[in-house]
């Protein structure tokens, strides 16, 4: 599904305005500020990245797209071995 470090920002996108809409205010804007706001090294963003997926997983109520979101970390995982 992800292919592209571009595919993982928009995906990104997405998952900041549906945390939005669950009240996780705090989770979407510390992802809209690594996602649209920090000048980072590629590595430096998928890091960051994982680390707010896996805290979205744990604390969150948006279990549509979870699936989605284990995808994104797997994909993250896998490109940083």
């Amino acid at each position: 599904m992800f292919n592209s470090n571009q595919e993982l920002r928009d995906f990104a996108s997405v998952l900041c305005e549906e945390l939005k809409l669950n009240d996780e205010l705090e989770l979407a804007n510390e992802l809209k500020m690594w996602n649209e706001d920090a000048f980072t090294s590629s590595t430096e963003f998928l890091g960051e990245l994982m680390l707010i997926l896996e805290k979205v997983i744990l604390s969150s109520k948006i279990l549509s797209i979870k699936p989605q979101i284990e995808e994104c970390l797997a994909t993250i995982k896998k490109s940083l071995g």
